[in-house]
């Protein structure tokens, strides 16, 4: 889910919890850092690593919803005098649905870019090919709520288990998903499954 849409569902109140990659800014959420995520520039498989920027854009990007904001940060980082901006890189496809992301690429279609809690979730993740960079790129995790909501204990206790399994990616551990949420099985964050509240936890600010 993008990230844009996270904080919304998390504001309104859709959504208990949400993961974001920046500290919120709306005055009725609050987070906690818990973890950092690191982007990865995924080949098909039997793919040489791209000795330039005009090969690498030769095999063509796999784009999805996050992914021309990955480009950005990754490929200017990597390749700041020829990255043209995520708009004008050779696009092959566009996959809408997170869990369908890495399979133009397992396909050998063209690359994509991903958190690696991303690759690591998706089940064809020993296929995937990660392109060694030499500057890396790291996003923030943060765990954001509704300002002042009083979580029921259930709740309290998968925010736990969520900020374990984040805490591993900083340290470069693949932790168990907590049974309480299912990690997506593509790119963005895992996703919670929502815990509704009891009418005695308050509607929060």
């Amino acid at each position: 889910m993008p990230q844009p849409r996270v904080l919304e569902e998390v504001v309104a109140g859709r959504f208990d919890l949400g993961i974001a990659d920046h500290s919120p800014s709306h005055p009725r959420l609050e987070g906690e850092r818990v973890g950092q995520d690191e982007l990865c520039l995924l080949l098909p498989p039997d793919s040489a690593a791209p000795q330039s920027f005009a090969a690498l854009d030769a095999l063509g990007f796999i784009a999805h919803p996050d992914g021309f904001a990955h480009a950005d940060e990754l490929l200017g980082a990597n390749f700041p005098e020829a990255h043209p901006g995520a708009d004008r890189l050779r696009q092959r496809s566009f996959v809408n649905q997170i869990g369908q992301i890495p399979e133009p690429v397992l396909r050998g279609i063209g690359y994509t870019i991903l958190p690696r809690s991303g690759v690591d979730a998706h089940p064809g993740r020993s296929r995937l090919q990660v392109m060694p960079l030499p500057v890396s790129v790291r996003h923030e995790l943060w765990l954001i709520q509704r300002r002042n909501r009083s979580l029921p204990a259930r709740t309290r206790r998968i925010r736990a288990e969520i900020a374990e399994v984040l805490a591993a990616l900083r340290r470069g551990q693949r932790g168990p998903a907590p049974s309480a949420f299912r990690r997506p099985s593509g790119c963005g964050k895992p996703k919670m499954r929502k815990e509704k509240l009891s009418p005695s936890a308050g509607s929060g600010a």
